[in-house]
């Protein structure tokens, strides 16, 4: 089993929790393994995702559902990282603007 299919879209959501837990002001570390860990999930769903597009051009049926799914799961991880790197840079930059 590929480590991505244990994880699939849980270390996403566990960075935007790290962002609730630390709604109080406070400026938690940057998780960099965890954006890894999501980075690396969303590699292995685009080259799987690959492998399925081109499979279905060579005429194989039923693949539209997973690649759908695993396309939505990209989109979803991306929200997330995007809103967990802008929460950091923005209680940054007001932290800097205070200084």
């Amino acid at each position: 089993q590929n480590p991505w299919q244990e994880m699939f879209g849980e270390k996403a959501l566990e960075l935007i929790r790290e962002l609730q837990r630390c709604s109080d002001g406070t400026l938690a570390p940057y998780n960099e393994d965890g954006v890894r860990q999501v980075l690396d999930e969303m590699k292995a769903l685009f080259e799987q995702n690959q492998r399925d597009v081109r499979a279905t051009a060579e005429g194989q049926q039923g693949l539209y559902a997973a690649i759908h799914f695993r396309h939505a799961s990209l989109e979803r991880n991306q929200r997330c990282l995007l809103a967990y790197v802008y929460a950091d840079y923005r209680e940054l930059g007001l932290r800097i603007r205070c200084i």
